[in-house]
């Protein structure tokens, strides 16, 4: 379900933002920034903009408690970087400022539609209520930490958490409860 719904994502905030950037030909990834061997993971030959997924959390507030019933699901919060890289072929001395063109565009999706749910967005997986987008801010310390745990040289960047996805076979456990529950007279 974690891939499914990085796919809407990306698929979403690429259509929103090749329709802003029509000449950039900006290419929008989920990736790792780095392979295991050191190596960046950028093709400097495009403009990208790259969504890594860098922390999962299991959501903990009351509404989505599992301590009264634990065949509910588990609902997670994923941490995702989207970081902004110019083409380094050919470079312009604006480039780098566009990236931040792209990450302003970036920021103004999310305020436009800061909640998924399947009848704004009805490709999201069965059992997904809502998703929720929730600008997060890092100090100059975390952000560091960020680029070191990532191994990844700094870009330009913007963190968002993206609240309440549900993991678990609850679905199927809550009709099999109902449908046992029925009774024929």
């Amino acid at each position: 379900m974690i891939a499914s719904v990085l796919k809407i994502i990306r698929d979403d905030l690429a259509e929103f933002l090749n329709s802003q950037f029509v000449q950039d030909q900006l290419k929008v990834l989920v990736d790792k920034l780095m392979l295991l061997n050191g190596k960046s993971t950028i093709d400097g030959t495009n403009n990208q903009l790259v969504i890594t997924l860098l922390d999962i959390q299991q959501e903990r507030d009351v509404q989505h408690s599992r301590t009264s019933d634990l065949a509910q699901p588990y609902y997670l919060n994923l941490l995702l970087l989207f970081s902004a890289y110019e083409k380094e072929e050919d470079r312009q001395p604006e480039g780098y400022l566009r990236t931040w063109e792209y990450l302003n565009a970036v920021i103004h999706f999310f305020q436009r539609y800061p909640v998924f749910t399947p009848q704004t967005h009805n490709e999201l997986p069965e059992g997904i209520e809502y998703l929720k987008f929730d600008l997060t801010t890092e100090d100059l310390r975390e952000n560091s930490f960020i680029w070191t745990m990532t191994g990844a040289k700094h870009a330009p960047s913007v963190l968002y958490k993206v609240r309440s996805l549900p993991i678990g076979d609850y679905l199927t456990q809550r009709v099999s409860r109902i449908v046992n529950g029925v009774s024929v007279l």
